[in-house]
């Protein structure tokens, strides 16, 4: 099931506002149960199941694979014992999070904290006599879901026992009685599931995504032979740094708001968006308008040492110079027409043109009489991980030597072009399949360093 499909059967309704460079929040608010359904049916549609009740107990890992012992309880955990099940896989990735079993079997150390007392205990709750349209503030929330009289709870505050709650259904039901008020006419019955978790604006989840779509593009190459391992290498050099910021941006968050007792840290909101997260630093990136601006610049003294003036700092949750730059997430665009639909509607954006399993090639004005040597260069990589798409500017007509592109599309408007601020020689950006701008060149030459870089790296 593709992103899109997800949104149009499960989300409500919302906007997106084609003119940003960025696709607006469409927010539902889902139940635990239905977003792990939601989650299962998709993987199901990929031929993957999930299977609930087995455990990892132990692994080796050889050059051949990784040899795991699993114990399987099923999925209602009435076999107790639990029967093992030895098995060899090519891959095994840890996405069971800092308390998971894969990290302390690795023994790979964890750079964060637990703590406890900011923890807040979550959950859903089935409430009669309760409406959606009633608000319980404070220290106790109750939000409504999209199952009727089941609603999604928060208790928070240092005062709370959260492992007893976490455990307990009977002094949740007891705890919500004694802090709502005088409303009781509410019943409070069954709990379907309860969890506690530290709440800091989502942080971990998305970085979690981001870290599956990372390595994801990077693995599907490797596991197909089409690119060495070492190109796995560049998955903790982009991530870590992105994870570090992250730990200390939620750690901030904790203590102003538990210890200090102010929201300064979510005053910055636009930061915890992480529309803004980046890998500038990566080897596997190549941005050869950043090199030829740093060289113009090269003879102009600022003050400072030398080397301090070759090393950019790491800003891994956002760019304070604005000028987009290879790294950074590729933005949208809209009033896209594309060329072979006879009836040039409807527009399109950037964002449909883009997919998860292949890199993105977008040739600008400026670089289409190089685009033969380009279709030619792709042919030299493995066939369908690289899409090439010309953009051709309102009432311009598509050149006959770029007829050979996978697409052609009219920035009708000029957002694409301003976007991605398309100039003088600079007119090739590669976007990469989890939407991270890989290369910004100026021809083949430098489009093919890029691929080599991703399907050639040396030292494997």
């Amino acid at each position: 099931m593709s992103l899109c499909a997800l949104r149009s059967k499960y989300f409500l309704n919302g906007f997106i506002n084609w003119q940003s460079s960025f696709l607006k929040p469409n927010i539902a608010l889902l139940g635990q149960g239905k977003v792990e359904n939601i989650l299962r049916e998709a993987l199901r549609e990929l031929s993957c199941l999930v299977e609930t009740g087995t455990e990892l107990v132990g692994f080796e890992q050889s050059e051949h694979g990784v040899q795991v012992r699993l114990s399987k309880r099923g999925a209602d955990g009435s076999d107790v014992e639990g029967t093992p099940e030895y098995t060899t896989y090519d891959w095994m990735i840890g996405a069971d999070g800092a308390r998971g079993v894969v990290r302390k079997l690795s023994g790979f150390s964890f750079l964060g904290e637990t703590r406890t007392i900011e923890n807040h205990v979550v959950g859903d709750i089935f409430v009669e006599g309760l409406s959606p349209k009633n608000m319980l503030a404070q220290r106790i929330s109750l939000r409504p879901t999209e199952t009727p009289h089941l609603f999604s709870f928060i208790i928070a505050g240092p005062e709370i026992s959260h492992s007893r709650l976490s455990m307990d259904e009977g002094v949740i039901r007891r705890c919500f009685a004694e802090n709502i008020g005088p409303q009781t006419e509410l019943k409070f019955k069954d709990i379907p599931w309860v969890n506690y978790y530290v709440f800091t604006g989502g942080q971990g989840m998305n970085s979690g995504v981001q870290d599956a779509y990372n390595l994801g593009w990077k693995l599907a190459l490797v596991q197909r032979k089409l690119a060495p391992s070492s190109l796995l290498q560049t998955y903790s050099e982009e991530r870590i740094p992105v994870i570090r910021e992250m730990l200390q941006r939620t750690t901030k968050i904790l203590r102003q708001r538990f210890t200090e007792k102010t929201n300064e840290a979510w005053s910055r909101s636009d930061r915890l968006l992480q529309l803004g997260i980046n890998y500038r630093w990566s080897s596997l990136v190549l941005d050869e308008r950043k090199k030829a601006e740093d060289a113009e610049f090269a003879d102009f003294d600022f003050g400072g040492s030398q080397e301090d003036d070759l090393i950019e700092p790491i800003d891994a949750y956002g760019c304070a110079d604005g000028v987009l730059r290879a790294g950074d997430r590729a933005p949208d665009a809209s009033g896209l027409i594309d060329l072979s639909d006879p009836l040039r509607t409807p527009k399109r954006h950037l964002f449909s043109i883009f997919g998860p399993s292949y890199h993105t090639v977008l040739i600008f004005e400026p670089a289409h009489p190089l685009c033969p040597a380009i279709l030619r260069m792709q042919k030299k990589y493995p066939e369908n991980t690289i899409r090439t798409v010309v953009m051709v500017v309102h009432g311009q007509t598509l050149p006959t030597y770029c007829h050979g592109a996978n697409a052609a599309f009219e920035d009708h408007g000029g957002h694409a072009r301003s976007g991605y601020g398309i100039s003088g020689a600079w007119g090739i950006i590669v976007v990469r399949p989890d939407g991270v701008l890989g290369a910004i060149v100026s021809g083949a030459e430098g489009l093919q360093r890029y691929f080599d870089g991703v399907f050639g790296r040396r030292g494997n």
